[in-house]
């Protein structure tokens, strides 16, 4: 399936429109070749993997008018260029999700922007299994250390999975996750592509995975997006897990980032998950925890709550 094969980064798009030298490659010069190359690059990206059907159209002649008109003749700084084309396409779109990044070089190499990743595990007294997920997992290599953490809390009379600090990660490993506790088969999630083409996500099943009646508590905050919303919000609406913490932050949307010339990539909505039976998703609001605790309180809560599930 090609939801599984590609490795979709939820990406959070914080904008550094107000504070200029906090952008990659603000000053470096693009010549009006290369500038020609991005936004002809931009106008087939988003005709052809753009999410949203009724926008499309307003956005590529908008572009094809601006590239004709002249708007984008002569030497532009990547600084310059990247605030004036997503002011272009947020005020013709109102969808702030596009972003313009620097390529260093021809790799396109991201992974210094990168947040250092961890997956811990331990038991609690009572034999309470507790995951802590925090940075970016992004390189397939997560996959193993998740794995380890799940082996070593599967045998647990209650699981507390923390991801307070948890950042990016992929939709492949979402899934994996999600298949450790939902049965095979399951469906997980409907993905709406651009063009409106969909596909249906279901879980994969494990051999080892958790017991249905496993007591499971998720522990969110406001800055949980994304890939670990999707676990936590599937997770609830198949009642297989307690939300306890604050709402999150509400990304919905799955980003791709697309190679516009040498030097400029591209970040733009391209995917959007729907809950298979209830076709709702978290975007805008989060998901909604099942018991209130600041962030800063959530894992006393949460650990209460996995000790009372004991005594019954």
């Amino acid at each position: 399936m090609r939801c599984i094969t590609l490795l979709l980064v939820f990406t959070l798009l914080f904008k550094h429109a107000h504070a200029s030298s906090l952008i990659p490659g603000e000053e470096q010069i693009l010549d009006q070749q290369e500038i020609v190359t991005a936004v002809t690059g931009l106008i087939d990206a988003i005709d052809q993997q753009y999410l949203f059907e009724t926008k499309r159209q307003r956005i590529t002649t908008q572009l094809t008018q601006a590239l004709s008109n002249g708007e984008f003749d002569g030497h532009f700084s990547f600084g310059r260029f990247k605030r004036k084309m997503e002011a272009m396409l947020v005020a013709v779109s109102h969808d702030s999700n596009f972003e313009l990044q620097w390529r260093s070089g021809l790799t396109g190499d991201s992974s210094g922007d990168l947040l250092p990743g961890s997956v811990s595990w331990q038991k609690l007294p009572g034999d309470i299994g507790y995951i802590s997920i925090e940075g970016d997992l992004v390189a397939k290599g997560w996959q193993k250390d998740i794995d380890r953490a799940f082996a070593a809390s599967v045998d647990s009379r209650a699981l507390i999975i923390d991801v307070r600090k948890a950042g990016l990660s992929s939709l492949a490993l979402s899934h994996h996750v999600l298949s450790q506790f939902m049965p095979a088969g399951q469906p997980l999630s409907v993905i709406t592509f651009a063009r409106q083409s969909t596909e249906q996500m279901v879980s994969n099943g494990s051999p080892q995975a958790f017991p249905p009646a496993l007591p499971i508590f998720i522990i969110t905050s406001p800055f949980v997006a994304g890939p670990w919303e999707f676990v936590a919000y599937t997770l609830k609406h198949a009642e297989r897990a307690t939300i306890v913490g604050t709402p999150t932050m509400g990304v919905g949307y799955l980003t791709t980032t697309i190679v516009l010339s040498e030097h400029v990539k591209l970040v733009m909505a391209n995917a959007e998950l729907r809950h298979p039976k209830t076709d709702e998703s978290w975007q805008g609001w989060g998901v909604l925890p099942t018991i209130y605790a600041e962030a800063d309180r959530a894992m006393d809560v949460a650990l209460k709550l996995a000790q009372r599930t004991q005594s019954k």
